[in-house]
C-alpha cells in the first residue's frame, strides 16, 4: 500500500513538473513571437521613416530644380532683352548723334566756347552709349576676359559719379565658364547700380578671390544701409542677385542695417565655375 502511494505521488510530481515545463515553454514561445513582432514593427517604422525622408528630399530636390530652371529661363530672357537693346542702341545712336551734331553746328551760338562744350559733351555721351551698347551685347562681352569686364564695369560707374570704387582682383586670370562670367557680370552690375543710387558720394570696396576651392565676391559700402527685413527683395534688385547666385549653386549672404552700410558675401565652389 505504501509503495502504491509512493508511486502515485511520484507520478503526480512528474505530471506537475511536465505541466510547469510546458507552461514555461509556452511563455518562451510567446516571448519569442513578441520579439519577432517588435522586430517587424521596428523595421516597418524605420522603413516608413526612410521612405518619408526620401520623399521629402526628392520633393525638395524637385523644387530646387524647378527654381533653377525658372531662374535660367529668366536669365535667358534678360540676356535676349539685353542683346536686343544693344542692337537698338547701336542702330539709333549714330544717326541721332550725327543729326544733333549738325544741328549744333548750324545753330548760331555767339559764344564759340559754349558750342565746343556742347559738341564735346555730345561726343562723350555718344561714346558712353556705345560702351553701354557693347557691354550689353553678349557676343562682345565674350571677347573680354573676366578681369577686363570687371574693370570696365568699375569704370562705367565710377567715371560718371562721385562714387569711389576700390577693386581687388586675383593676380592670375580666373578660369571661369561663360555662364559664370555672365552671371557675375550682372551681379556686379546690380550691386554697383544700387551703390550709385543710394551710396552716391561714398566708397565701395569689391574683392574677388579664389580661396579654399571657392570663388569669393565680397562687396562692402559705407552708404546709409537699410533693414533687409523691411524691404522687398525686388525693390532693390536683391532678388536678381540671389537668383543669379543660385544659378551658380553658390551662397549669398546679405548684411545691412540703417546707418551702417551694406555688405555682401558671395561664395561659389570653383568646380561649379568651370
Amino acid at each position: 500500500m505504501r509503495l502504491l502511494n509512493a508511486l502515485l505521488r511520484a507520478k503526480n510530481r512528474e505530471i506537475e513538473i511536465k505541466e510547469k515545463a510546458d507552461e514555461i515553454k509556452a511563455k518562451h514561445d510567446q516571448l519569442d513571437r513578441l520579439y519577432i513582432w517588435l522586430f517587424v514593427l521596428v523595421l516597418l517604422i524605420i522603413l516608413i521613416i526612410v521612405i518619408s525622408l526620401s520623399w521629402i528630399l526628392r520633393k525638395n530636390l524637385m523644387l530646387k530644380i524647378q527654381e533653377i530652371n525658372a531662374a535660367k529661363k529668366l536669365s535667358a530672357i534678360e540676356e535676349n532683352e539685353h542683346a536686343r537693346l544693344s542692337m537698338q542702341i547701336h542702330d539709333i545712336i549714330g544717326p541721332i548723334s550725327s543729326g544733333l551734331m549738325k544741328q549744333i553746328e548750324y545753330v548760331d551760338i555767339p559764344d564759340s566756347e559754349i558750342k565746343q562744350v556742347l559738341i564735346k559733351r555730345l561726343s562723350e555721351v555718344t561714346h558712353e552709349l556705345r560702351r553701354i551698347s557693347h557691354r550689353l551685347n553678349p557676343l562682345l562681352r565674350d571677347q573680354m576676359t573676366f578681369t577686363e569686364l570687371v574693370r570696365s564695369i568699375r569704370e562705367d560707374y565710377q567715371g560718371k559719379s562721385d562714387l569711389v570704387v576700390n577693386l581687388q582682383l586675383p593676380q592670375d586670370e580666373p578660369e571661369l565658364s561663360k555662364d559664370t562670367v555672365n552671371q557675375l557680370y550682372f551681379i556686379l552690375h546690380e550691386l554697383l547700380m544700387n551703390a550709385r543710387k543710394y551710396v552716391k558720394t561714398g566708397k565701395v570696396d569689391i574683392s574677388i578671390s579664389e580661396e579654399l576651392d571657392n570663388l569669393y565676391l565680397l562687396y562692402e559700402d559705407n552708404g546709409p544701409g537699410f533693414d533687409p527685413e523691411g524691404v522687398q527683395l525686388t525693390g532693390l534688385g536683391l532678388l536678381h542677385i540671389f537668383e543669379r547666385v543660385k544659378l551658380l549653386n553658390g551662397k549669398a549672404i546679405l548684411s545691412s542695417s540703417i546707418g551702417n552700410g551694406t555688405r555682401w558675401t558671395i561664395s561659389i565652389a570653383l568646380k561649379n565655375c568651370k
